[in-house]
């Protein structure tokens, strides 16, 4: 990376230009070849043709309770007839990158856990043990038996990770489960980005503004949003450029790993949206989900967190509305802060800017379509005998249901 930049001055707009330049032409081709590197990944993600052994080699201090009670579940199913192509039960995670609207998302859940209409997990940290359990408990419900599951719809948000290899380590597990073709179980997984410059004002404001007496051109990191989606939270990132060893963390992330984010979201996610698409983008989950209209308009009364809810454009003026909630400790000069996160958050402009364009390609193909209401029972377990779990209890031990 570049050695420390001349002082600049409120008019200097070539203050960042050597910054801007540095992943320019880089940017200019990814954009090129991305959509080409999304197939590629896509066909490497699809359904295999020979179904895989479950995976069994989950090294758990708890394995032994897991296969007590996973021995319990299958001996209840008993054999059936295979259903149709609707799954018995479906998992919807949402992958929660912070400030991008997570909160309003963890609202709609809970929503429509009040209405009935899916089971919110309440809780959202999670270990990769915790992930890799639920995948593997999940595998382990195939066909012929699915007809004998309880129809359920559950929601659950993967928030605080603590991890650095969210793509390399969380991934994989899911992608094995989405290669067997009887699963009784479908993983919805969804998530969001917002604008580069409302993202690092807001997230200053929340997480570092209050703790420490620096000013966000100190603070911001490059690649602070993509850095997340790929990797994720760095056990001091909040803290960016202020920490020496996040401040190098975070300036690792380029092109290779720019690639990496974009197959990811590609082959991996099944809807990824713009948080100023809010309404649009839970419109295509709901209906993914299987919910009525009703239910998908009931939810518009959550609490408008992200930008864009309940507006009819769905559109927000990005520069007004970080003016609105920029002070003197973040952007005093708007001007000069435009220029800083166009530089430090090229990569995360970029990622915006595709997703922006993949989801209004996928709106576009989607939104005429009715909704569906699925044929899933409500979503709700009613209590059974304290000494069998729900079904919730068994996919999510770890979890209160």
């Amino acid at each position: 990376m570049a050695g420390a930049a001349p002082a600049a001055t409120d008019n200097d707009a070539s203050f960042y230009a050597a910054q801007i330049g540095e992943s320019g032409t880089a940017i200019q081709k990814l954009d090129r070849d991305t959509a080409s590197l999304g197939v590629a990944m896509r066909e490497r993600a699809s359904p295999a043709k020979t179904r895989p052994n479950a995976p069994n080699s989950e090294p758990t201090s708890k394995s032994q309770t897991a296969d007590q009670a996973e021995a319990s579940w299958v001996t209840q199913l008993g054999r059936a007839e295979a259903p149709g192509a609707e799954p018995r039960c479906i998992i919807w995670v949402d992958r929660h990158l912070h400030k991008t609207g997570g909160t309003t998302v963890r609202e709609v859940m809970h929503d429509w856990h009040k209405l009935n209409q899916v089971q919110h997990i309440s809780g959202w940290t999670y270990s990769l043990q915790d992930w890799k359990g639920l995948l593997k408990r999940v595998s382990n419900l195939t066909k012929p038996d699915c007809r004998k599951l309880p129809a359920a719809r559950f929601a659950v948000e993967l928030h605080e990770l603590r991890t650095k290899s969210f793509e390399t380590k969380w991934m994989p597990p899911l992608r094995s489960l989405r290669q067997n073709p009887d699963s009784c179980c479908q993983v919805l997984l969804s998530t969001r980005v917002r604008t580069p410059l409302e993202h690092y004002i807001s997230f200053f404001r929340w997480g570092v503004e209050s703790r420490r007496s620096s000013t966000l051109e100190q603070w911001a990191p490059r690649s602070l949003q993509s850095v997340e989606l790929l990797w994720g939270p760095y056990k001091a990132w909040l803290d960016g450029n202020l920490n020496e060893a996040g401040k190098g963390w975070f300036a690792s992330y380029g092109a290779p790993e720019h690639r990496r984010s974009v197959a990811m979201i590609e082959s991996d996610f099944d809807v990824v949206y713009p948080s100023e698409r809010f309404n649009d983008g839970m419109e295509l989950i709901a209906k993914k989900l299987g919910l009525a209209e009703w239910a998908f308009n009931a939810a518009k009364r959550v609490r408008p967190v992200a930008p864009g809810w309940n507006m009819v454009s769905g559109k927000v003026d990005e520069v007004q509305k970080a003016k609105s909630v920029a002070g003197p400790r973040t952007c005093a000069n708007m001007t000069r802060c435009e220029h800083l996160i166009r530089a430090v958050g090229a990569w995360d402009q970029l990622l915006h800017e595709q997703v922006e364009r993949r989801f209004e390609r996928k709106y576009m193909q989607e939104a005429g379509e009715a909704f569906v209401p699925s044929s899933l029972a409500p979503a709700r377990e009613t209590r059974i005998p304290k000494a069998s779990p729900s079904f919730g209890e068994y996919l999510f031990p770890q979890l209160k249901s």
